[in-house]
């Protein structure tokens, strides 16, 4: 019997070292297994259904970002509000990030182009990294993260695995997580989307393989708004050809939300689109014209959660999931309080959806200005005020749509 027992100990040791050594060398996930989570069917979308601003909202509150020669904005490529704070970055022109209060008044501009030490090349994205107070910016050429106070003050530069082109980042607790397309194949002769790293550069893990988690897209274009999105819900992980939304917290990731539809676009159709860059969204399009093709955006507060897909060929596929309620609104968005033809939201807390409207363009201020000298646009007094005095030469303006209280 005692022998018995000290060989079966002794198996169970062995056992719980060989778990415990292979847990600790796990250097890739490449699949996840879905809990109990929340479904939503998008088969059932009608974009000719309008979603009218009228519904959603209850007042609009205008915020001209404040010009200065030091912070002129060419095109805004993404907006975060954080702490009462907006956060401008344009990639294009000034390829900097730019730090306003909730006002629009100026406060700080964030890294510029050139060869020195503190400056970048090729900014792809920026992250806010809470734990270290700093603004984070990616730069894809370089293959590096180069770090900043908020008050523009150059703090370091990380340096990444330059077998990876890196699209987006993001910040949580002692990570940093990227989404990217693979130089070349791992270690185990496999791709994968993300990229965890600690914050001194070193590799950590990856995660989700392709081609099971996007469809084998490999095509080096964005049509979709961002991968990450970081509210005070938490963060999510979104690829457009992944038929799930995932949440990250304690530096693990874990299915949030599935996506269903009957007709989804499949690895052979896109496999047939030319690798051509130009011409790649609109081969998109046409493979998937009667199906559902993506998820072009993805936004969250503590209400809602807001969709936008590209399906059936239309890029304007809207939905609205109350989290409280359990309810859907789909359609396709329609600013009946602005007749603004952009439709389209860069952000949103849990107080207000923000869209920032151009000085120049189809959807300009000026063209505002004029429906509301015309009266289609009722707005305060103050507010009109506030419109009348912006000029063309100014940065562009930002758009408050304050949400109702029990929106449905």
């Amino acid at each position: 019997m005692n022998k018995y027992l000290l060989c079966l100990f002794a198996n169970i040791f062995v056992f719980l070292i060989i778990s415990c050594t292979f847990s600790n060398n796990k250097k890739n996930t490449g699949s996840l297994k879905k809990a109990d989570i929340q479904s939503i069917n998008v088969d059932n979308i009608n974009p000719s259904n309008k979603i009218f601003f009228s519904e959603l909202f209850s007042e609009i509150k205008i915020v001209p970002l404040e010009t200065t020669s030091n912070n002129l904005i060419g095109l805004i490529s993404e907006i975060k509000y954080h702490n009462d704070t907006i956060y401008i970055f344009d990639k294009k022109f000034s390829k900097s990030v730019f730090i306003f209060s909730a006002e629009g008044n100026f406060i700080s501009k964030i890294g510029r182009i050139g060869k020195g030490v503190s400056e970048y090349i090729d900014p792809s994205s920026f992250c806010l990294d809470d734990e270290k107070n700093l603004i984070v910016i990616c730069d894809r050429q370089l293959k590096a993260l180069f770090r900043y106070k908020k008050t523009g003050e150059f703090v370091d530069k990380i340096s990444i695995d330059n077998t990876i082109l890196p699209h987006s980042i993001e910040a949580v607790g002692n990570r940093y997580f990227f989404n990217y397309t693979s130089l070349k194949k791992r270690n185990n002769n496999k791709k994968y989307l993300i990229c965890m790293i600690n914050k001194k550069g070193k590799a950590c893990e990856n995660l989700l393989e392709s081609p099971k988690y996007n469809k084998g897209w490999s095509i080096n274009t964005t049509f979709y708004r961002h991968n990450f999105y970081s509210s005070s819900c938490g963060v999510r992980y979104m690829n457009p050809f992944c038929d799930t939304i995932f949440t990250i917290k304690n530096q693990k990731l874990q299915p949030y939300i599935a996506i269903n539809s009957n007709n989804f676009i499949t690895e052979n159709d896109i496999k047939k689109i030319p690798d051509n860059p130009h011409t790649a969204y609109f081969e998109l399009r046409k493979a998937g014209k009667d199906k559902f093709i993506a998820i072009i955006d993805y936004m969250e507060n503590k209400s809602l959660i807001y969709f936008r897909f590209l399906a059936n060929n239309c890029s304007g596929n809207d939905l609205f999931y109350y989290k409280d309620q359990n309810k859907i609104i789909s359609g396709s968005l329609f600013d009946d309080l602005t007749y603004s033809k952009y439709n389209k939201f860069d952000e949103i807390n849990d107080n207000y959806a923000i869209m920032p409207i151009p000085n120049i363009g189809d959807y300009s201020i000026e063209r505002l200005k004029q429906q509301i000298l015309s009266k289609n646009i009722k707005i305060s007094k103050s507010q009109e005020k506030k419109l009348a005095s912006i000029k063309t030469s100014d940065n562009p303006v930002l758009f408050f749509y304050k949400f109702k209280k029990n929106e449905i």
